[in-house]
């Protein structure tokens, strides 16, 4: 039997998102289980907002970069947490306008 569309998105979201390893992947027929009645939408909701700790790092700090680009006080702020990371002879392109 094939997968349906959630239980595709549930596999592919332990493949791709949480590194779970091929030798751990959960069986069709737990993935079906899984996906059953109420449990469909809990894990819709889990595949749609969770995010590996590694994800959440490299969110993070896109987030601070692009606030650091836009607002001087976050630079400060940036610079005093992080002496020297974003220093403009480091990052030409982070020097303040």
């Amino acid at each position: 039997m094939e997968l349906t569309q959630k239980e595709s998105e549930l596999s592919r979201w332990a493949a791709e998102e949480m590194e779970v390893p091929l030798a751990a992947h959960p069986l069709e027929s737990m993935l079906r289980r899984l996906c059953l009645s109420q449990c469909a939408d809990i894990w819709a909701y889990i595949v749609q907002h969770v995010r590996s700790q590694r994800n959440i790092k490299t969110i993070q700090g896109n987030l601070l970069w692009h606030a650091y680009q836009d607002n001087p006080k976050i630079h400060r702020k940036a610079e005093a947490c992080y002496p020297g990371v974003y220093h403009p002879s480091i990052h030409p392109s982070a020097a303040p306008h």
